[in-house]
């Protein structure tokens, strides 16, 4: 059984993860307001690990690792995601962008999404 309590969209993005040994680099899999799914994990992160993530410049979130299996992660956020940066990474069932203008709180349009929108790690 499914114990999700929001809707989870198929996503796409690179986001750090900041961890003890540095920031590194992932791909987004899957998005909700409660969590996320990273692929593309070759070192092993314990279920029960506390990690941080940007997932844009301006968008920082923590959680925890509820699950990992075959290079994939499943992190629940501490805090809830906001609707508008969910969607700004959501996806349609085809695989193509949907034609979603995502504002911020002020009404002001978010930047297109680009790993050129996220810091550099500092181990470079």
């Amino acid at each position: 059984m499914d114990k999700r309590s929001s809707e989870r969209f198929d996503a796409e993005g690179t986001v750090l993860r900041h961890a003890g040994h540095g920031p590194s680099r992932h791909m987004l899999g899957d998005l909700s307001v409660n969590g996320c799914r990273l692929s593309g994990i070759e070192q092993q992160i314990a279920v029960g690990s506390n990690v941080q993530l940007t997932l844009l410049s301006s968008i920082d979130v923590s959680g925890t690792v509820r699950w990992a299996k075959d290079g994939n992660v499943g992190i629940e956020f501490d805090d809830r995601l906001s609707e508008a940066a969910v969607k700004y990474f959501a996806f349609r069932e085809e695989g193509s962008r949907q034609a979603i203008i995502t504002l911020d709180a002020f009404g002001r349009r978010l930047p297109p999404l680009s790993p050129s929108n996220l810091p550099e790690p500092a181990n470079r």
